[in-house]
C-alpha cells in the first residue's frame, strides 16, 4: 500500500471506513500547521483554517463525492503598498474522485494519457489507494480561493510612483529603431 506523503496539515481518512451513508468530518489546523501553511503559500499569517467536509461513495462505490465548506482568515501583502491585508475566505466546495487501484492505469494502445485525462462530461479527479488526505485537500482549496491581487482599501498606484508620461515618451522614442535613423538623417 502506498503511503501518502506527510504535509503540513495532514488529516488522512481511510476510505474503508466509509460505508453507504455520508460521513461528516470537521477539521481545523493547529497553530504550527497554520504557520507552516502560511510559509508554504507565502502568506503573512493564517489566523484560522477549518472545514466541514462530507464524504460519500457514489457510482456503486467506484467514486467519492466530497463536499462541504471551508473557512479561513488570511493576511497577505498588499500588491501596491506592501502593507498587511486581511481577508476572510468562506467557500462552498465540491469535488468528485474516481476511486482507482494503486497500480498505474494502463493506457490503451493508440491513446495517450492526456487524451484520457479529461472527460468534459465527468470532471473527476483520480484517487489511488484507500486513503484521502482531507487536510491537504482543504489546504489546496484555500490556496485557490486566495485573493490573487490583495490590495489595502483606499490604496492606489499613482502615476508618479511608476513614472510620468513625458519620461515614458522619451524612453519609447529613444528605444525606437527609427530614432537611430532620425539621428543619421540629421548628420547628412
Amino acid at each position: 500500500m502506498k503511503q501518502i506523503p506527510e504535509t503540513e496539515f495532514s488529516r488522512p481518512f481511510k476510505l474503508s471506513e466509509l460505508g453507504a451513508k455520508e460521513v461528516v468530518q470537521e477539521i481545523s489546523a493547529e497553530t504550527e500547521e497554520r504557520r507552516a501553511l502560511a510559509e508554504r503559500f507565502e502568506l503573512l499569517a493564517l489566523d484560522y483554517l477549518q472545514g466541514t467536509l462530507k464524504l460519500k461513495k457514489v457510482r456503486a462505490g467506484r467514486a467519492l463525492h466530497l463536499s462541504g465548506t471551508i473557512k479561513a482568515g488570511v493576511v497577505q501583502q498588499c500588491v501596491v503598498s506592501l502593507e498587511p491585508v486581511g481577508a476572510e475566505i468562506e467557500e462552498v466546495i465540491s469535488q468528485d474522485f474516481d476511486l482507482l487501484s494503486e497500480e498505474e492505469p494502463e493506457v490503451p494502445q493508440g491513446s495517450s494519457a492526456d487524451e484520457l485525462a479529461f472527460d468534459p462530461e465527468e470532471d473527476r479527479e483520480p484517487l489511488y489507494g484507500n486513503v484521502i488526505d482531507l487536510g491537504e485537500f482543504l489546504a489546496q482549496q484555500m490556496a485557490v480561493s486566495l485573493p490573487p491581487y490583495p490590495r489595502k482599501v483606499g490604496v492606489e498606484l499613482e502615476q508618479s510612483q511608476w513614472g510620468s508620461a513625458e519620461v515614458e515618451a522619451e524612453v519609447e522614442e529613444s528605444a525606437s529603431p527609427f530614432s537611430k535613423l532620425k539621428d543619421l538623417k540629421k548628420n547628412l
